[in-house]
């Protein structure tokens, strides 16, 4: 699996503020037979966004904070 953001994380800014703000927006987005805890989890979420989206290296196009800065915000959870 390649590093970075999918484009369709990017457009509905999936993980880019990390886990809680994923999970505020499943909440808020998913229907409610898919709005059960175990799809609340950083496990199922990473699961999903890594059978679902499509990731592309991180490149010159990011900011260059995220360039910089790769492993601190893979540590962090927030890009993969």
């Amino acid at each position: 699996m390649g590093e970075g953001l999918c484009s369709e994380c990017l457009e509905k800014g999936c993980n880019i503020k990390g886990f809680p703000s994923t999970l505020r927006k499943i909440e808020a987005y998913f229907h409610a037979e898919a709005d059960v805890p175990e799809n609340k989890t950083q496990e199922a979420i990473d699961k999903y966004i890594y059978e679902n989206c499509e990731l592309g290296p991180i490149d010159n196009t990011f900011p260059l904070y995220v360039q910089d800065h790769v492993n601190e915000l893979k540590s962090k959870g927030l890009i993969y």
